[in-house]
């Protein structure tokens, strides 16, 4: 008889942090003897979370060492299923390591998890239970490491459980995994046999085999056509490299040949499943399928209404798939017209233009072959007239023409009376071909003026200390703070404290409870939120700053200068020591914007002054630099040399610049491009090259650049010649990402310098280099400097980002710039053409932008761009989306009765290859010479 285990021998075994001594001196007791145990391994359990939860690494790595034998514990001590269940289904036991006797440690070893649930004195109706309830419990998602246990349990026990979506997901996993057959790796089932009583099984080394053998399968199979995400696993791209037995298509296919599964109700639920839709990789699984079936005319014809369900409604490639069956069904002169022209008028209704095209040349071919339907299919082509690509349109409109004669009078009023819905470029053809009266002129249709500028507006002052507490619970939770309500933070936190120092440490209390009170990591206090945990902090008389992070902040890190928002950075950690250290007195901040560009009103920074003489106050540095950097320089000037309390005390080298005359801003001396044959060294290796073909911005240095770490951050530019800023890899310029939205408000009347800055990362974002948000470009087109050469190539950048909301940042500045007249659409086109030619940028992306800035009420704008793009384009006239910006520029200008001349239409026209591209150059040609 085995003598009682008491809690301080577990608690030692526990302690030693090996589970196998504990394995061994509870395997063979039965958990009856082990009831008194169950409280203390719960409360132990209580307390090592607790550990982990510390922040101390020494406790956090005792507590997590000690988690593998304490849970190992809690299962073979657990007297019901549902509490085995609870020790069981942890993460902890799970992730957490095994120590081992020698020392080091290794992976969990849920085997020998699975051989605790199987001793003798665990009976069989126990082990079904706990079975049952470990189906249920696993995720949709599945769980591989409890999927094994699972299928381990049920093999020993007999258990039937119910097949679940976590279930269905392990065994699509499993299955997956037969292929892998090699010596020394058998499934759980097969080592079970191995280490067990049970009787031997059959060894599969194919899916299909194992399939075959599978005694629920008919249960199992529909399961899989309900379940999600499954159709991943059955497109599984490296399966076919094992052989077709190991395909789910195939063998799935293969089993209805063989009359182990029902054909017909394995095509009946893949078509469903179709139907239905789901994301289109989830889909690729069940297409492959669907295409091994390859379902024959006989079993299309009685499953019409479904085909025609997924044509209509179902995932463009799914669509595709039952547009190619039902037009078989027609060739074979299996489909009524009526069905026909159903099919013809739903498909006509979705946005794909490959759908719509074949089926415009499908409709062309059924009234070739029977005239007398030609009228319905002019009726049904007409649902093409409101299609939103103008190829489709174009098409539709062919196709009327060819069979206009075929209309009777009531079907051509209604056919005109459609032709409405027509792109300009398209809708005086089709009403010629139907017979409507001529007209004298082409005036275009009447555009609405641009609406007023509404510049943007500083928001109010925070106005009390618990406005101020409210305000900043945001920011404190690493939220994006905006730029102007930053500002407003910092000023508010320097007027509450000179008014009333205590009430301003008494409403910000509060706020230390929402963030730990461990010091702040290095890449907190590089961010605002973190810099203004550091200024609260410093209020309540504590200094968490880290010298390692100041240090970086004025130096940059790995080779690269800080970037611009870094200024806002430096401000706010001079606040922090301005609180630390406990300076004398300033009454407010000089540098808070009055502007929503971040600019200055001059006369108000003259009153700021004015209380600072009022009170003896000295203007903090770096206050006082951003303050006048946000103000015309010649306003800067004037104030530096005749307020009291600037002139004649002694300042910063950039203050002494300002008044001198001397401060010298970059100027844009050119663009430096990068084609695609130049190759680039790569992060100095020189055996690493790649090339990065680009437009970048070549600046003159500023002043005494080492003058003024605020000033220096803002005014060094990025170099055009330094791949590594341009690939990816930009330390500090890899933005623009969220803390980019300050750059603008940093330098408001110098746009082309904070365009410069912004370069890299916009390039990032039009080559897929990054993924990033980008809010720089509607900000940067609202600020006080007149747009330049370098903000027009920032806006052509954005216009052909990846992210479909960076390119509506940019069409957003470009409506900014309209409405405020400082948009050059030559230079901006000129720019999109150079890019658009060295293949820097992709085309299709750019013409979506361009279209949504003409339909947003830009038409003559986009004229303008594009007839400044064509010149470099037509160079090259098989260049790829040509045809579309020809569609686009006649769009234009039809809309807008333009008479625009652009030469490069005449020997676009002439061309006889590229056929589309000459058609589309003279039908610009013609609208824009008042003939169409």
């Amino acid at each position: 008889m085995t003598a009682r285990i008491e809690w301080s021998e577990l608690r030692a075994l526990i302690a030693a942090r090996i589970p196998q001594p504990v394995i061994q001196r509870l395997a063979s007791v039965p958990p009856a003897e082990l009831k008194h145990l169950r409280p203390q391994l719960k409360a132990l359990r209580t307390e090592l979370r607790g550990e982990l939860r510390s922040g101390d690494m020494g406790r956090y790595a005792a507590a997590y060492d000690q988690l593998a034998p304490l849970y190992l514990a809690g299962i073979m001590s657990s007297g019901s299923p549902a509490e085995a269940l609870n020790w069981l289904t942890s993460n902890w036991l799970k992730d957490a390591t095994w120590c081992l006797e020698r020392g080091g440690s290794t992976n969990p070893n849920l085997r020998s998890v699975l051989q605790l649930l199987l001793p003798e004195h665990r009976d069989n109706a126990w082990q079904q239970d706990l079975a049952v309830r470990l189906a249920n419990w696993l995720p949709d998602s599945g769980d591989p490491h409890l999927w094994e246990v699972l299928d381990g349990l049920v093999f020993w026990s007999g258990a039937v459980i119910p097949a679940t979506d976590g279930y269905i997901v392990g065994w699509v996993r499993q299955g997956g995994n037969v292929r892998y057959d090699r010596p020394g790796r058998t499934d759980v089932r097969e080592w079970l046999v191995q280490h067990g009583s049970r009787p031997s099984i059959p060894h599969h080394t194919t899916l299909l085999d194992w399939l075959g053998a599978e005694p629920r399968l008919a249960e199992f199979v529909p399961r899989l056509f309900e379940v999600a995400d499954i159709g991943t696993a059955l497109a599984d791209e490296y399966a076919a490299r094992f052989g077709p037995d190991n395909e789910w298509p195939k063998a799935l296919t293969k089993l209805t040949d063989e009359g182990v599964l029902n054909r017909g109700e394995l095509l009946d639920l893949c078509l469903a499943k179709l139907l239905r839709g789901d994301r289109p990789g989830n889909l690729r699984g069940f297409v492959m399928l669907y295409e091994e079936l390859a379902p024959t005319l006989d079993e299309i014809a009685p499953r019409l209404s479904t085909y025609i369900g997924i044509a209509a409604g179902g995932a463009g490639t799914v669509a595709k798939i039952a547009q190619a069956a039902l037009r078989d069904l027609d060739d074979a002169d299996r489909l009524d017209t009526e069905v026909l022209l159903d099919i013809a008028v739903a498909v006509l209704a979705r946005p794909e233009k490959n759908l719509a095209t074949t089926q415009l040349a499908w409709l062309d071919a059924a009234a070739r072959r029977d005239p007398a339907t030609a009228g319905q299919v002019l009726r049904a082509a007409a649902t093409a007239f409101t299609h939103p690509g103008s190829t489709v349109q174009e098409r539709a409109v062919r196709l009327v023409v060819k069979h206009a004669k075929a209309a009777d009078a009531a079907l051509l009023a209604e056919l005109l009376e459609a032709a409405n819905n027509l792109d300009a470029a398209f809708r005086d053809e089709a009403r010629r071909a139907l017979g409507a009266e001529e007209t004298s002129s082409h005036p275009g249709i009447e555009i609405p003026p641009l609406p007023d500028y509404q510049p943007r507006v500083m928001p109010p002052p925070i106005g009390s200390v618990w406005e101020l507490a409210e305000f900043s619970v945001p920011a404190l939770a690493d939220r994006p703070v905006d730029p102007l309500d930053a500002e407003r933070i910092l000023e508010a936190v320097v007027v509450e404290y000179d008014r009333d120092p205590q009430a301003l440490a008494e409403a910000l209390k509060p706020l230390a409870l929402r963030y730990p009170a461990e010091q702040l990591q290095g890449w907190e206090q590089r961010a605002v939120p973190g810099a203004l945990r550091c200024l609260f902090d410093a209020v309540l008389g504590r200094d968490r700053r880290s010298a390692l992070v100041m240090d970086e902040l004025y130096r940059g890190r790995n080779g690269f200068p800080p970037a611009p928002h870094w200024a806002t950075l430096y401000r706010t950690h001079e606040l922090v020591e301005y609180f630390v250290s406990g300076s004398a007195r300033i009454p407010c901040l000089l540098a808070t914007p009055t502007g929503g560009d971040g600019s200055i009103d001059p006369a108000v920074l003259v009153q700021r002054l004015e209380s600072y003489a009022k009170f003896a106050a000295v203007p903090l540095p770096l206050d006082l630099e951003q303050a006048l950097l946000r103000l015309p320089v010649e306003a800067a000037r004037e104030i530096v040399k005749t307020d009291p309390v600037i002139a004649g005390r002694p300042g910063t080298t950039f203050v002494a610049n300002i008044g001198a005359g001397r401060l010298e801003f970059p100027v844009f001396e050119g663009f430096a491009v990068r084609n695609i044959g130049d190759a680039e060294q790569f992060s100095g290796s020189p055996n690493f090259e790649m090339p990065v073909p680009r437009i970048a911005p070549h600046f003159s240095a500023a002043s005494e650049p080492g003058q003024s770490p605020l000033y220096t951050v803002l005014t060094t530019t990025p170099d055009p010649f330094h791949v590594r800023a341009f690939a990816g890899y930009a330390g500090g310029w890899q933005g623009p990402g969220e803390p980019a939205a300050y750059w603008p408000s940093l330098l408001p009347h110098h746009s082309e310098i904070v365009a410069a800055h912004a370069i890299p990362g916009l390039y990032q974002q039009a080559t897929d280099r990054s993924r990033s948000i980008n809010p720089v470009l509607p900000l940067l087109a609202e600020t006080s400097g007149r747009p330049g050469p370098v903000v027009h190539l920032a806006v052509a950048y954005g216009l052909a980002a990846g992210r479909p909301e960076n390119r509506v940042a940019a069409i957003d500045a470009i409506f900014t710039l309209a409405t405020r007249t400082l948009l050059d659409t030559k230079q901006l086109g000129a720019l999109l053409g150079d890019l658009w030619i060295g293949q820097m940028i992709k085309s299709n992306r750019l013409l979506a932008s361009l279209n949504e800035a003409a339909r947003a009420g830009l038409p003559r704008e986009v004229l303008g761009v594009v007839a400044s793009t064509l010149p470099a384009v037509a160079a090259q006239p098989s260049a790829r989306g040509l045809p579309d910006l020809l569609v686009l520029g006649s769009e234009c200008a039809a809309a807008t009765g333009s008479t625009l001349k652009i030469p490069e239409l005449d020997g676009l026209a002439e061309l006889r290859k590229p056929a589309r591209v000459a058609a589309e150059a003279r039908r610009l040609r013609q609208i824009l010479s008042g003939d169409a």
